[in-house]
């Protein structure tokens, strides 16, 4: 079995997949200050993705839209609240262990930023190709990634139109508005 890690809602989570399992991915995932050790890669990530918050108050409700980024959303009600999808930010370390068939290349033609990760059918060896934001794509072969996140969560800000660091005002999760700590 091999560990993939997904992103969901911000956090990683792992999906095991089969010595005969195949998968292909990729994501944006700014991944940047890569460096080699032994046989291991670290480097940090930065990752914007839009997520639910749900808020009961009706007047925080609308505050909330007025001040940070967002992409939709709904009111159910009193009893319910509503939420909204907003764009969020998070961020950690990431290091890939026991690499094999290390590349780096320079290359201006390619979008920065992606994270493709492969898994072929009877092959336990995850496939990376990062295409950093310094026009630099590193390729490799990894029996495993570990991630580390933060566990600081940023909105962006429409006014100041830059991510602020509000991991105090949402639940552990982030999904919810601690609405006695939000004015």
């Amino acid at each position: 079995m091999t560990s993939l890690p997904i992103f969901f809602n911000g956090h990683p989570e792992f999906e095991e997949i089969s010595y005969f399992g195949r998968i292909e991915k990729a994501e944006y995932i700014d991944i940047f200050d890569i460096d080699m050790h032994g046989t291991e890669i670290k480097g940090k990530y930065v990752l914007d993705y839009y997520s639910s918050v749900w808020i009961r108050n009706a007047v925080k409700y609308e505050k909330f839209a007025q001040l940070f980024e967002v992409m939709s959303g709904g009111w159910y009600g009193l009893e319910r609240g509503g939420r909204w999808r907003t764009k969020k930010r998070t961020s950690g370390e990431i290091s890939f262990m026991e690499i094999e068939n290390y590349h780096k290349v320079t290359a201006t033609d390619t979008d920065p930023n992606i994270f493709k990760i492969i898994k072929k059918r009877f092959y336990n060896k995850l496939i990376i190709e990062i295409q950093s934001r310094n026009e630099i794509t590193y390729s490799f072969l990894c029996s495993k990634v570990k991630v580390s996140p933060s566990s600081r969560i940023l909105l962006f800000d429409v006014t100041t139109e830059k991510f602020v660091d509000k991991t105090e005002i949402l639940d552990s999760n982030g999904l919810g508005l601690l609405e006695d700590k939000f004015n």
